[in-house]
């Protein structure tokens, strides 16, 4: 059958076991416990679920990457933007290629669609993930990279553009995982992958910012 895993960052079993009113989370019918490696951050994180390794060995060990003198990094860095300071340390890179282990579904003969998971450029069939551009007066305009290319056109026409703001800035929050599921939804009736990974972003943004005990967590958790 055809499957639609979403990762929902910050949600865990204890969240789930003091919110029990939430039967759509609390009760599923199969559930099973991962452990984390460590860096517990999103792209080693990512780069572990899609591989089957540790940070190791598939070497996304953080969110950046310390590319000073290492011209081997540099063929598989965005450039576009900022190239001087992305040769020194370089964050939120999303090229596959740094990769240094394969993707669990390579050869599998699977159709495969990768929505807003880090290091994707390359490693599916249908790949969007934010990539902003930067402007010389020190502007970020929206943007995101998609294969196939007419794809982030047609979201942008059907949802109206993503709310980077909502997902990287102060003001991260639910309209960015909005925007995603909607988008998720319309790849999955119109591309018909047979494995779609979704990210869901905006349960993890008031547990840094508030805490897991914060009353504003029960509403985030509503809205997941």
């Amino acid at each position: 059958p055809r499957t639609c895993p979403l990762l929902i960052a910050g949600l865990d079993a204890n969240l789930l076991a003091k919110n029990p009113n939430l039967p759509t989370l609390s009760s599923l019918k199969h559930t099973t416990t991962y452990k984390p490696v460590l860096p517990a951050v999103t792209s080693t994180i990512q780069a572990t679920l899609t591989t089957g390794g540790t940070a190791a060995e598939h070497g996304i060990i953080a969110n950046g990457l310390y590319t000073f003198r290492r011209p081997e990094l540099h063929e598989n860095l965005d450039l576009s933007n900022h190239a001087d300071s992305r040769k020194q340390v370089s964050f939120w890179e999303q090229s596959n290629a740094l990769l240094q282990r394969p993707r669990f579904w390579q050869g599998a003969g699977k159709k495969v669609a990768m929505l807003f998971w880090q290091n994707s450029i390359n490693a599916a069939d249908i790949v969007l993930t934010p990539k902003p551009t930067h402007t010389p007066d020190g502007k970020t305009l929206s943007a995101c990279f998609s294969s196939p290319a007419s794809l982030y056109p047609a979201l942008t026409e059907k949802l109206g553009p993503f709310p980077l703001q909502n997902y990287w800035s102060p003001m991260a929050g639910l309209p960015s995982s909005q925007w995603i599921v909607r988008a998720a939804e319309y790849v999955w009736d119109t591309q018909s992958p047979d494995l779609q990974l979704v990210y869901i972003p905006h349960l993890d943004y008031n547990l840094q910012r508030l805490g897991p005990s914060h009353p504003q967590i029960q509403k985030d958790l509503a809205d997941v």
